[in-house]
């Protein structure tokens, strides 16, 4: 277990969370969490536990990226190219899409490493 002290940013409130949970979606006990991403030099994201979410927080937070746990352990995948993550995130931003994590044994139209050779990365 991963345990971290969070700061919820409207109430003020600490609470404990741990970090694996989070990842693979099994800590709910909220709806979704904002994020000030120190990779993305403080730009805010938000990380939403239920898709039927996904509308109104776009007309909510209409500026902030939103992201689920799955894209977020594909990200994890890439934690050591940092530069990937952000050409990544500002694919998400402009164009409000999905991180598809690649298939299990094989290439797919939608993988990273398609991605990293159409962006010469």
């Amino acid at each position: 277990m991963k345990l971290r002290d969070v700061e919820d940013t409207v109430t003020g409130q600490k609470e404990r969370i741990d970090l694996q949970a989070v990842a693979i979606g099994t800590y709910q006990p909220v709806e979704y969490v904002v994020i000030e991403s120190k990779l993305l030099d403080g730009e805010k994201v938000i990380l939403a536990f239920e898709k039927r979410s996904l509308k109104k927080l776009r007309q909510q937070f209409p500026n902030i990226v939103i992201y689920f746990p799955p894209e977020i352990i594909e990200l994890y995948q890439h934690k050591d190219d940092k530069e990937f993550i952000k050409k990544i995130h500002l694919v998400k931003k402009n164009f409000k899409g999905w991180i598809v994590p690649k298939r299990k044994g094989g290439s797919n139209n939608g993988d990273s490493e398609s991605f990293k050779q159409m962006f010469g990365h």
